[in-house]
């Protein structure tokens, strides 16, 4: 996979996206952090416990870390925002077939004090990879003990999550857009990469809400 957006001075904070294979998607998510000056680290996972391993093998380092998934785009200002929030676990909730969820790991950060107060925590947590967020919360005790939420939500391109009220003709700009609109945004930033094969470049929007911290 082709990078086209490079970080001069990255923030001191750790994103890793867990990713099956390379995509258009896959490429605004990274440039979507990297407007905000974050340069994430790419983890290619297997479909049958890869994104687990990566959550227990990370866990066991006992270091605060952020996971970003590889469709869902977080809006500008949010690691910076979420880094600087004192609670232990937090998110940008998601919607997940047309509900907005607060305890996906669409975008989420498990900071040192959760980690070292819980080791080996994933090691009885089922690897199935899409049951991971929930496994995560059933342990932890959810609803009890929920994560700390922060807003507007994040951006999720995959068209199988998305109401049935937004239309699937829609393409990942509108959807970017439409949904920053919706929560009183502007469009802030656009990136642009190249398509592979025709060597025409394609420009993609990035469309976010800068809240102050």
């Amino acid at each position: 996979m082709k990078l086209y957006t490079k970080v001069e001075e990255p923030m001191d904070v750790r994103v890793l996206i867990p990713y099956t294979k390379p995509s258009h998607t896959l490429q605004t998510v990274i440039d979507c952090l990297r407007a905000q000056y974050v340069q994430p680290e790419l983890v290619k996972v297997t479909k049958d416990d890869g994104y687990w391993r990566m959550l227990r093998d990370t866990w066991e380092e006992g270091k605060e870390f952020f996971v970003v998934e590889q469709d869902v785009v977080v809006w500008l200002g949010a690691i910076g925002v979420m880094q600087d929030c004192p609670e232990p676990w937090c998110s940008l909730p998601t919607v997940c077939h047309g509900r907005i969820i607060p305890t996906t790991f669409g975008c989420v950060k498990f900071s040192s004090l959760l980690i070292q107060q819980r080791p080996g925590f994933w090691d009885d947590i089922p690897t199935t990879w899409f049951h991971l967020d929930s496994g995560f919360a059933d342990k932890i005790g959810w609803p009890y003990i929920a994560p700390h939420v922060h807003e507007p939500i994040a951006t999720h391109l995959n068209e199988v999550q998305w109401p049935d009220s937004i239309s699937r003709r829609f393409t990942l700009e509108r959807k970017v857009v439409w949904q920053s609109m919706e929560n009183g945004g502007k469009t802030v930033a656009r990136v642009k990469y190249r398509i592979e094969g025709d060597g025409r470049k394609a420009e993609r929007v990035a469309a976010a809400e800068v809240v102050q911290g």
